[in-house]
């Protein structure tokens, strides 16, 4: 086929192969214009199929308050977006532990100083106020061993038609997994489940802990507390691991509540 094209052209006076060439080129930026917009089109139709089938979209991940029979917690704020023309029902969240680091409290109550109140925690401002209130908080309890793992926790979310929706998701650790003079820091994501198909939408990562092991009067501390606490045995192995962990913990960018600053501060 090529080398009847070619002798066909060779035939031709010199008016008439630029002729030629011009309709040849011509007709190529034709079909290439048209491969183009056909490919436009297509994707642009695969989009609006997507959209359709997979129409909630994760706003904005953070951290807030939740108060709780007369105590705060922290809680995951999530704030999502139905994309589509029909209701969405956000039926599940999967809660993935990708990563826990424990901290061990250097310290012990010194016996011959019995000092109460010494290692009280500082107070935080929960008190937030924020333009959109959540229309429900849910309670997950995180384990303390065995990353990586998932808890699963049922949800009830309609969200309308272009509509938006923002609920939180309490976050606490299992305390019949924990060990006295033990704090936990977690590394987890959420993933939305929601649709009859269990189509899924995923957090980022967010971090998670909490001072626990200080308190009034508590037996445990991350300092001396003013001659109140005595080091326990193997202080400086204690020491070592605790800032090994803060310094992995701040190396990761994500969203953590203001308690676990607080905690790596106290442990640095």
């Amino acid at each position: 086929m090529f080398n009847k094209i070619s002798m066909w052209f060779g035939n031709l006076s010199g008016p008439k192969k630029v002729a030629a060439v011009v309709v040849a080129l011509a007709t190529g930026v034709s079909a290439i214009v048209g491969a183009v917009n056909g490919s436009i089109a297509l994707y642009e139709k695969l989009g609006e199929r997507s959209r359709a089938a997979n129409p909630l979209e994760l706003v904005d991940v953070g951290f807030t308050q939740v108060r709780q029979k007369g105590d705060s917690f922290a809680a995951m704020d999530l704030k999502v977006a139905n994309l589509g023309e029909s209701p969405v029902i956000i039926e599940r969240a999967d809660m993935r532990v990708e990563k826990i680091w424990t901290f061990k409290a250097p310290y012990v109550s010194n016996p011959n100083e019995p000092c109460f109140g010494a290692g009280l925690p500082p107070s935080f401002n929960y008190d937030v106020k924020l333009p959109m209130p959540p229309s429900f908080n849910y309670d997950v309890k995180l384990p303390t061993k065995g990353a990586p793992y998932r808890v699963r926790t049922s949800l009830s979310q309609s969200i309308e038609p272009n509509g938006t929706d923002r609920f939180t998701i309490t976050l606490q650790r299992k305390e019949r997994t924990a060990k006295s003079g033990e704090d936990y820091v977690f590394l987890v994501m959420a993933s939305l489940i929601y649709g009859v198909e269990n189509n899924v939408v995923t957090s980022p990562d967010v971090l998670y802990g909490k001072n626990e092991v200080e308190g009034d009067g508590a037996p445990y501390s991350y300092d001396r507390g003013g001659g109140c606490y005595v080091p326990k045995e193997g202080i400086d192995r204690i020491t070592r691991q605790n800032k090994r962990a803060v310094a992995e913990i701040r190396r990761i960018e994500a969203p953590r509540n203001e308690a676990l600053e607080d905690l790596l501060q106290k442990v640095s």
